[in-house]
């Protein structure tokens, strides 16, 4: 069935306010029912365009009122699309008293950097992302936080994110915090991450990353020689703390598994075959994809 919805702005001119100013109504128009939401924002008449059903003019009120007409607007369809995902019976009615009872959404940068991070933890507990990539998301929330408080700001709004916003910030991370490129470089891209999911919700129709180019600097791949390894195997430490992390180090560089890998590692990864040679069988943290290794004799001690 197709669904046509359509919402409009208007001033209600017969409601004059004792400051000349006319109220907003909203029309929320689905299948040909309408309905109408008074909205908590006046204006005057010679503000506000008929033809565009918006406020004209480049004054802060003017702009103040635009934008809160983009987050209603936003807001409205958003309910109307999670409506439709979820089976629900789309009516105009239905979606005024929606809205009358949750309001506009939260429009604001942190808002929605909290929303997506609240959904990373959960994430993280139920193991659908590791939990060191949600506290990269939680690291990124904190520096973008620490950004706005240094502009004398507690919050941005969405709409006013653009390429100043974003320069300024890359200079903060390269200049305030001392990050090195690629590290500024992925704290940008966890931004961006969350910039392009409020325009998939709707919040915003726009996307200010469009022209930004995130600049990455190569790192070659180091590696120990043969030599050096002896070194650290042969090399006696008397800290039983620090034999324990060598050992780790020696028993990773042979086998090849991550940091993350080693975490998990337990008795019920090892596999003992008819020839009697044992082998780790595991599930690689990153790429979920199973690790069959050979546990040599040399390695038995670690």
């Amino acid at each position: 069935m197709k669904h046509t919805f359509k919402i409009n702005f208007y001033l209600k001119r017969s409601v004059i306010r004792k400051n000349g100013k006319m109220p907003v109504v909203m029309r929320i128009i689905i299948n040909g029912e309408r309905t109408d939401v008074h909205l908590p924002i006046d204006i005057c008449s010679s503000m506000w365009s008929v033809e565009f059903g918006r406020a004209s003019g480049k004054t802060d009120e003017a702009r103040q009122v635009n934008v809160f007409l983009e987050q209603v607007h936003a807001t409205l369809f958003t309910y109307y699309r999670q409506s439709l995902v979820e089976g629900v019976i789309v009516t105009a009615k239905g979606l005024k008293q929606r809205f009358v009872q949750l309001g506009v959404q939260p429009q604001t940068l942190l808002s929605i950097f909290r929303k997506h991070n609240d959904d990373a933890y959960l994430m993280a507990k139920s193991e659908g992302i590791s939990m060191s990539t949600y506290k990269k998301y939680d690291l990124a929330f904190r520096r973008v936080e620490q950004f706005i408080a240094k502009q004398g700001k507690t919050d941005i709004q969405l709409c006013h994110l653009d390429m100043c916003f974003i320069n300024d910030y890359e200079l903060f991370l390269r200049t305030d915090c001392k990050l090195g490129i690629n590290m500024a470089a992925k704290m940008l891209q966890i931004l961006k991450k969350v910039v392009l999911l409020a325009r998939n919700l709707g919040i915003i129709n726009f996307n200010p990353f469009l022209n930004h180019h995130t600049k990455r600097e190569e790192i070659g791949i180091r590696y120990l020689t043969w030599s050096e390894l002896e070194r650290i195997k042969q090399k006696e430490i008397t800290i039983p703390r620090l034999a324990f992390v060598r050992d780790l180090f020696v028993f990773s560089s042979y086998t090849g598994l991550s940091y993350a890998d080693i975490r998990k590692l337990s008795e019920c990864h090892i596999s003992s075959f008819k020839n009697g040679s044992l082998w780790i069988m595991q599930n690689r943290t990153k790429t979920g994809h199973l690790a069959r290794i050979p546990l040599l004799p040399l390695l038995l001690k670690y």
